[in-house]
């Protein structure tokens, strides 16, 4: 699925990265006592986007690559794929810098809420996957470079951390090569549209909007994570209401 990785990719790529004339400025306090957590390396709680300054009242890093690309305003953020380093503290907000992916770390650096990391140790067992319990594979499309899993998930939680560890555990049983790119929906009745999406026809609105309200996880073969990969600017053009995931303005 060519087409889809490397649009999927290219795209978290762009909302991922920023430009290092918008890193925030520091606001550390005087006086304040050294953070117990300073420089640990911790994960991410949920999704949030990057802020400027420790309060609600402030702006949004601008995702200065995505703009330059598009045109079109988009803004930094941080999910359940990456790790973080806290560089500062301020009453209920942290200051942190993005390490994993490595390529993030000069340009993903901002404020949010201090809920949004995991200070204690997330529940991150993977689930013991079997298949036609948890799973259903619904076919393969290989090629020479990477492995292609198209899967039909039969679990019940399909919130973000779920999916994530979801496709960690499938990745760990089944990918061999480690180069496997793993789609994951929610429905089975969707075979006719991603072969059309594979073979670059999904051309009608419709047909679209209804891919992406079921294409619930995608884990690309270099460690990119999407949920609900197919809610983006043009679902939001299609006329997609059933969003998953934070609309886009």
């Amino acid at each position: 699925m060519k087409k889809l990785v490397l649009s999927a990719v290219m795209l978290c790529f762009l909302i991922s990265c920023g430009h290092k004339a918008n890193q925030p400025v520091s606001t550390e306090v005087v006086g304040q006592k050294p953070s117990q957590t300073k420089d640990k390396v911790l994960g991410v709680n949920k999704k949030a986007y990057l802020l400027i300054k420790p309060s609600e009242n402030t702006n949004k890093i601008v995702n200065e690559k995505y703009k330059a690309a598009t045109g079109k305003i988009d803004y930094l953020q941080i999910d359940y794929s990456c790790k973080v380093k806290v560089l500062e503290e301020n009453a209920e907000w942290v200051k942190v810098q993005v390490v994993d992916p490595d390529w993030l770390s000069q340009t993903n650096i901002g404020w949010v809420k201090k809920d949004v990391i995991a200070f204690k140790k997330a529940t991150t067992k993977l689930p013991n996957l079997k298949e036609n319990r948890d799973f259903k594979l619904l076919f393969t499309n290989d090629n020479n470079s990477v492995e292609n899993h198209y899967v039909l998930i039969l679990r019940k939680d399909l919130s973000e951390n779920s999916l994530h560890l979801f496709a960690k555990s499938y990745k760990k049983a089944f990918d061999k090569s480690g180069r496997m790119n793993l789609y994951v929906y929610d429905t089975d009745k969707l075979g006719k549209l991603i072969k059309k999406d594979i073979a670059y026809q999904l051309n009608d609105a419709k047909e679209y909007i209804k891919l992406a309200d079921h294409f619930v996880y995608m884990s690309s073969f270099d460690g990119m994570d999407m949920y609900y990969p197919y809610q983006d600017l043009k679902y939001k053009e299609c006329g997609g209401k059933n969003w998953k995931i934070e609309p886009i303005e």
